[in-house]
């Protein structure tokens, strides 16, 4: 789950790479339609409710993009024992070093890079840019 301004904002520019979907306008004019909803994907709003009332609370993990970049590999070890899996410490620190930031640009896999350009223009932003 990330916070609405953060999901705004990346939404914001990946549409922006996106050169097969809308032209998203200005930032103040795609604000007003994520607030609206009126956006690919719908309302950020509506889709976190949706699932925050979800009746089977006991089979979703709840998480937050915060909670990742405050403790990485904890958050792997909890996402492992949510799936209960039995992860050592040496796989869960693999598997953090590879949700890195730094790690996943350098990554084609993550960084969108093999996509073509007609599908996703990086030249006007890096696909990951934290």
């Amino acid at each position: 789950m990330r916070n609405p301004k953060d999901a705004f904002t990346s939404l914001f520019y990946y549409s922006e790479m996106a050169s097969h979907w809308v032209n998203p306008g200005s930032q103040s004019e795609f604000l007003h339609k994520f607030l609206d909803g009126k956006v690919v994907y719908g309302s950020w709003f509506h889709h976190v409710k949706s699932w925050l009332n979800a009746e089977d609370k006991e089979h979703i993990m709840y998480i937050s993009y915060e909670e990742m970049i405050m403790d990485l590999k904890d958050t792997v070890a909890r996402i492992a024992q949510f799936l209960q899996k039995s992860l050592d410490a040496e796989v869960i620190e693999k598997i953090a070093d590879r949700c890195l930031f730094k790690n996943m640009k350098k990554n084609n896999m993550s960084n969108y890079k093999s996509v073509p350009r007609e599908q996703m223009d990086q030249t006007k932003f890096d696909f990951l840019r934290k």
